[in-house]
């Protein structure tokens, strides 16, 4: 009894996580892509105009912004390779055979 309790504890648990990530990678791919389409759209009118100086700082910002979520993911890469390596260091196997190749 207990144990079906705890394995139906888990999987709702499991479910919760699982649409909070997506919901939260959707709202940081659609920020990145509006960014984007923000950049592309500021460079067109920066064609037309290349002195306008308010549209070249917006054109800064919004680069500044795109970098900085890019930063984000790259540090959550890099946390996720070390902890890689802290835990694969001591262990042979397929992952220390494909990184002496």
């Amino acid at each position: 009894m207990k144990q079906n309790i705890w394995d139906t504890m888990k999987a709702i648990i499991r479910g919760i996580t699982i649409s909070y990530t997506a919901k939260r990678n959707k709202e940081k791919y659609a920020q990145q892509n509006k960014l984007q389409q923000r950049i592309r759209e500021l460079e067109i009118q920066l064609q037309s105009t290349p002195k306008d100086l308010r549209l070249q700082n917006q054109m800064t910002v919004t680069k500044h912004k795109l970098k900085l979520i890019e930063q984000e993911g790259m540090i959550t890469n890099l946390n996720t390779t070390r902890q890689i390596y802290f835990e694969q260091a001591n262990k042979p196997g397929r992952w220390q055979s494909y990184t002496l190749k």
